[in-house]
């Protein structure tokens, strides 16, 4: 469960059989600029996965929730948010030395 005062941005995928699935990227008002190249590598995550596996997302909708504080937990029940520290967004690489607070979020 998620709760807060979040903002989002919102797009959709068409899968290979045509059928559209609902995109959400949430995160806290201060950061919503910060989603749209996450929304973008999403949606490329999604085409490369049907593309190499031959397989598309099975529901009608895909979240993501991308907050400053997060304690990893339950994230991987379908339909429910996949949940992400912010530091951890993709930037485009024309961005990044723009965002020095970024951290490389690989342990």
């Amino acid at each position: 469960m998620v709760a807060g005062d979040l903002g989002s941005i919102s797009d959709s995928f068409k899968t290979m059989s045509g059928r559209n699935v609902a995109l959400h990227v949430y995160s806290e008002m201060h950061n919503v600029d910060k989603l749209a190249h996450s929304m973008d590598s999403l949606k490329k995550a999604m085409k490369w996965d049907e593309d190499t596996f031959g397989r598309e997302y099975d529901l009608d909708i895909f979240n993501i929730v991308a907050v400053d504080d997060f304690n990893m937990g339950g994230e991987t029940c379908l339909s429910f948010p996949s949940s992400v520290a912010v530091s951890c967004l993709p930037v485009p690489p024309s961005l990044s030395p723009l965002f020095p607070y970024l951290r490389r979020c690989l342990s």
